[in-house]
């Protein structure tokens, strides 16, 4: 049974402005173990310190490199969010001892109705649940600690 948190610690992290919405990052320490959480981010130094020596990083990544440079090259979107490379990079200089990315933007998705919403910002034509190889490769790159992709239900013991 869970037991009260002996501490919580929170930080803003980089989305969006904040005069539009504040989003935080939080770590969560209790019964010896440590979990961070990110929310909505791009890469901050505020999701390191959180995650630092952390159990759990429980981490967004939204979108797989190959988006990530679509996105970029036809200027559609926003990049406020974490890239597999980047999160790798975060799970790896905060030394975290496991890391479940989450947050996944619909990319896997064969849904003829979410092909037809996402035409607009994603290439479509490249979309499918190979792409979730993708992530953890890309994650792979710069992290070689324990790794899961969430999905709902999940549960998570420590």
């Amino acid at each position: 049974m869970w037991t009260r948190p002996r501490w919580v610690s929170v930080d803003w992290v980089e989305h969006i402005p904040r005069d539009i919405c504040e989003c935080f990052g939080v770590r969560v320490e209790a019964e010896g173990k440590v979990i961070a959480f990110s929310g909505d981010t791009a890469p901050c130094e505020a999701m390191v310190r959180l995650a630092q020596d952390a159990d759990l990083l429980i981490h967004e990544c939204t979108f797989p490199e190959s988006f990530i440079a679509h996105r970029a090259k036809t200027g559609v979107g926003t990049y406020a969010h974490t890239s597999p490379t980047d999160l790798g990079k975060i799970a790896r200089r905060a030394k975290v001892k496991s890391l479940v990315a989450t947050h996944f933007g619909h990319f896997d998705s064969t849904s003829p109705v979410l092909r037809r919403a996402a035409a607009k910002h994603l290439p479509v034509e490249l979309m499918g649940p190979h792409l979730m190889d993708e992530i953890v490769a890309d994650i792979r790159k710069n992290y070689d600690g324990p790794l899961r992709l969430a999905h709902d239900l999940m549960r998570i013991d420590l």
